[in-house]
């Protein structure tokens, strides 16, 4: 708030020059950003579902959990939500590695804020671009909802990118190709 003390007029008082907000400089930057509560979580979708936000503004909601629990020095400040469907099964990452501050991640299943699941939680496990910035994998089931939850593992505020994507196979690649030999070898996959 301290930006806004020099945008309204200011006054003086018994010689005292006193500055004033504007209120509507106020009411639009303490605005509620969209996904700062579970219910408006924002849908993330694609090939690759990501999204570029910021988190300034951003609180913590009543009843929200404790994103690492483990960890009992952090429970995740100024979050934002986030809601993605798995096309299909397969081990999935969930990353903030693009952000400027330090971000705390969790992935939840449930539709309630006072009833969800944890399935994964992390803070600082990105090695390249920010070791600040969050990853974690999970093994996502196809057709099953997933909350994801986005909050700072201080009281820093910033920009980050989440991603969300399916991890390869190993042998997606012809230099880890499988070697299949024999007749009538078949292998899974």
């Amino acid at each position: 708030l301290g930006a806004l003390h020099d945008s309204g007029k200011s006054i003086t008082d018994d010689g005292i020059t006193k500055r004033r907000i504007e209120i509507a400089d106020a009411l639009a930057f303490m605005s509620p950003l969209a996904n700062d509560h579970f219910a408006n979580a924002q849908v993330l979708r694609g090939d690759v579902p990501s999204a570029f936000d910021l988190s300034f503004g951003a609180t913590r909601q009543f009843l929200e959990p404790d994103h690492l629990p483990s960890n009992g020095s952090t429970s995740g400040e100024h979050s934002l939500w986030y809601r993605w469907q798995a096309s299909e099964s397969g081990e999935v990452t969930v990353d903030t590695c693009e952000s400027d501050f330090d971000t705390v991640l969790a992935v939840y299943t449930g539709s309630q804020i006072n009833n969800l699941s944890q399935k994964a939680s992390d803070d600082d496990a990105c090695t390249s671009q920010n070791t600040d910035g969050s990853k974690v994998t999970i093994e996502a089931t196809a057709d099953t909802t997933y909350r994801i939850a986005v909050a700072s593992g201080s009281a820093a505020e910033g920009h980050f990118t989440i991603k969300v994507k399916y991890v390869p196979p190993a042998n997606d690649s012809f230099a880890n190709a499988l070697l299949i030999s024999g007749s009538l070898t078949s292998e899974p996959g």
